[in-house]
């Protein structure tokens, strides 16, 4: 908001940001001052074309700019299609045909009731693509009969998904592992730290703590896997300290042996 003098007066005048020029009312009421055309009397007024002071002459002035042709013509009057007597119509740009609302109800033709539609359903039937039974549908076509085979489907397709990111994401596999061990050593209340495939193989440099040979195989039974130096089962404690690399099949082989009763 911003105060800026009437053009007209010259008063301070509170008004929005960016208007340069102003005009206070009573400048602006004596901008606009007629006289009416009717009767001769000054006024004001703030509506543009208004050249009237008033209703009734307004009225007046109308009439005159907009004559009616009708306009002290006799009315001739006409028949009732409802009931036959003679009125006189209260316009002439659209004829009444009936004499009161009564008659016109008499008159108007009864409206058309619009018979309703018969539909057509047609039923289809299709085998459900998991289980192969049967199944009917109506409008949209239906896959499955039951919402059972829809989850199984849906489950198996899930799976999938998490299998195909399990075996082509190394990392994300180790990460899996990782939590999976940390979860089993934490109930037994061994601790729950994430020992990482990929680290503790980047540690021991490919070098089975088993065997003392090198894991070079990703699949099969000299995969790497992680080996518990003493095992979980036996108190040992779930960390970076207490693992080993090693083979799958060494690692099946150790079981749950210290390696002083493997060396037995």
């Amino acid at each position: 908001m911003a105060k800026i003098a009437c053009s007209g007066c010259g008063d301070l005048k509170v008004v929005p940001a960016g208007k340069t020029e102003v005009l206070c009312h009573p400048c602006r009421r004596t901008r606009k001052q007629k006289s009416c055309e009717v009767c001769g009397t000054d006024f004001t007024t703030y509506r543009l074309g208004y050249d009237a002071c008033g209703q009734e002459c307004g009225k007046v002035l109308a009439s005159r700019r907009h004559p009616n042709p009708n306009y002290g013509k006799p009315k001739t009057s006409r028949p009732c299609e409802g009931c036959g007597e003679d009125f006189i119509p209260n316009r002439e740009t659209r004829p009444q045909k009936c004499c009161s609302r009564e008659c016109g109800v008499k008159v108007r033709p009864p409206r058309a009731r619009k018979e309703p539609e018969l539909k057509v359903i047609e039923i289809n039937e299709v085998a459900c693509a998991e289980c192969g039974d049967p199944t009917i549908y109506v409008g949209v076509p239906k896959k499955y009969c039951s919402d059972e085979c829809s989850k199984t489907v849906h489950n198996r397709r899930a799976l999938k998904r998490i299998l195909n990111k399990y075996h082509s994401n190394p990392a994300y596999r180790d990460e899996v592992l990782a939590r999976a061990h940390a979860r089993r050593a934490d109930k037994l209340g061994l601790g729950s730290a994430k020992v990482v495939l990929s680290h503790l193989i980047e540690r021991d440099e490919k070098v089975c703590g088993i065997c003392s040979a090198l894991v070079v195989d990703t699949t099969g039974p000299m995969k790497p896997s992680i080996d518990h130096i003493i095992p979980l089962s036996r108190g040992g404690e779930h960390s970076m300290t207490n693992v080993q690399l090693s083979h799958y099949r060494c690692n099946l082989s150790k079981n749950n042996k210290l390696e002083s009763e493997m060396a037995a």
